[in-house]
């Protein structure tokens, strides 16, 4: 029971961050490439990068963290990689 319970709340947990993702990635390359929401497509080519695709362009995204204090924490954003095509 408590395993399925943990696993219930770590699935959970995974596809809210991963959601949250493709939100900020999709308002980022919105503003990059000039392109509504609605017409750009997402690819999560690897753990730290994604490539935006719409209105007949694309831009990569990376993930750039650094330190933000103790115990590990970290603060990430998402950079746009080289030139949009």
């Amino acid at each position: 029971m408590r395993a399925t319970m943990l696993t219930a709340v770590l699935v959970f947990l995974v596809a809210t961050c991963s959601a949250r993702t493709d939100q900020r990635i999709r308002s980022k390359a919105t503003v990059d490439i000039r392109c509504p929401k609605d017409q750009l497509k997402l690819f999560h080519t690897d753990r730290d990068t994604y490539t935006v695709v719409g209105c007949g362009q694309s831009v990569e995204y990376e993930r750039k963290c650094r330190s933000a204090g103790g115990y590990g924490a970290r603060k990430c954003s998402w950079k746009a990689l080289g030139e949009r095509r």
